[in-house]
């Protein structure tokens, strides 16, 4: 699903506009962001945890040149679902493969 969907299901489920749909989307990933900025986590009950890791620094290959180089230090965003969220998955997979 698109950003463009999402706010035209929400729009459409809440009798909204679908400008301010997409402002209510726009401001939730904002609010994300700045939560993971400030806190290093971001907890939704039922939907999962957003949280910032460091990923320790590495070696890896240039493939064009085959050299060596040193890929450094990095933060990344991962998400852990909720069991609620894992089971809705694991239901729908279950009607897919059916």
């Amino acid at each position: 699903m698109t950003k463009a969907a999402l706010a035209s299901a929400i729009a459409f489920r809440h009798k909204v506009t679908r400008a301010e749909a997409v402002r209510i989307i726009d401001t939730m990933t904002d609010m994300i962001g700045h939560l993971l900025e400030e806190h290093g986590r971001m907890n939704l009950s039922g939907f999962g945890c957003f949280a910032v890791k460091a990923r320790p620094a590495r070696r890896a290959r240039n493939p064009r040149t085959g050299e060596t180089v040193v890929v450094p230090v990095r933060c990344v965003v991962v998400f852990q679902p909720a069991p609620a969220l894992k089971g809705r998955a694991n239901r729908s997979a279950a009607v897919a493969d059916d």
